[in-house]
């Protein structure tokens, strides 16, 4: 018996699971499916030279439009979401309507938690929903929980993730070769570890955790620069609006001697003065004379972020609050 297989997401595992589809499981044709037309296009041609027969198409669609992918994926035995993670909720909800076996590469386990609420959907249905399938979350979990089957009393387990380059570049030191919140969502709520037994949660990041990923310690010069600038700016910003309160102040003083000067009967109160000059005075300074103190408070910490990075963002905050 035959199979049509599909691969939403045309990249490197989506391509490595199309090749698996069309060596190994007896299949009649496998769609590539990709925003991507050149993406899916190159991915289709390679399964084929590799088989040796036209047996992958290209398709092109937008994962998160289900209503197109419906009509695309209408007859396929078994599909795999390559995509981004939050679109797996609804490709898991297609996949029981259109009563097609389904899994994908995972990445986040509140998502997971929200495709498994679906079980009883699935099983009416008659389809297999097998989420969290890729390479971490995923395989390797499968893989450590196996290792530490071996063993008789496991006391830790260390799991080094792909996409680490041989020469890192900073800051993440990461080769990145798909979604970006695909990496930052390792450092995104809790996690969850078995600790003595017993299921723990945990912060996924910890304010140490943070601070020694951007080494924001006081022998790191990044930092030092940073707190030095901070120190100075606020010294700075309080001298440049002291000096316009002054410079406000005196034009204030020159307009009300000139009003003495020029409105008569003003010293013995039988004339009006101009109030509204003095008012247009002081609005007018307030606004004017403010644009350089904001500017540097505005200017600085992006010069510095750019400069010196997070540690010297860090180092500016602690020491502006301190001195200011």
């Amino acid at each position: 018996m035959s199979h049509r297989y599909a691969i939403v997401g045309a990249g490197r595992q989506g391509v490595a699971s199309a090749y698996d589809f069309a060596k190994f499981g007896d299949a009649e044709q496998v769609i590539l499916i990709d925003l991507d037309r050149e993406v899916a296009e190159s991915a289709a041609k390679r399964i084929n030279e590799l088989i040796g027969r036209p047996i992958a198409s290209a398709i092109q669609a937008n994962a998160s439009d289900t209503t197109q992918l419906k009509s695309i994926l209408d007859g396929v035995t078994s599909f795999i979401s390559g995509v981004h993670f939050p679109n797996n909720p609804a490709l898991t909800k297609l996949a029981i309507e259109l009563g097609a076996n389904m899994c994908d590469f995972g990445g986040n386990t509140g998502v997971v938690r929200e495709q498994l609420k679906l079980d009883g959907e699935a099983k009416s249905a008659g389809v297999t929903i097998v989420p969290d399938c890729g390479m971490g979350p995923g395989i390797n979990i499968s893989l450590a929980t196996y290792a530490m089957s071996l063993v008789e009393n496991p006391r830790e387990v260390y799991i080094w993730d792909g996409g680490l380059p041989q020469n890192p570049q900073p800051p993440w030191d990461y080769l990145l070769t798909f979604n970006i919140e695909g990496l930052t969502n390792e450092y995104y709520g809790n996690a969850f570890f078995l600790r003595d037994g017993k299921l723990t949660e945990v912060h996924g990041i910890t304010l140490r955790d943070f601070m020694e990923f951007y080494n924001v310690t006081l022998v790191n010069p990044r930092v030092i620069g940073g707190m030095m600038i901070g120190a100075m700016l606020a010294f700075v910003f309080c001298a440049l609006t002291m000096k316009a309160v002054g410079r406000a102040a005196g034009a204030m003083v020159e307009e009300v001697r000139r009003q003495f000067r020029e409105i008569k009967g003003l010293l013995d109160g039988t004339g009006k003065a101009d109030y509204a000059s003095c008012v247009m005075i002081s609005t007018r300074g307030a606004q004017r004379e403010m644009i350089a103190p904001s500017l540097l408070a505005l200017a600085v910490p992006v010069v510095v972020g750019l400069v010196l990075g997070v540690a010297g963002i860090i180092g500016m905050l602690a020491s502006g609050l301190a001195t200011g």
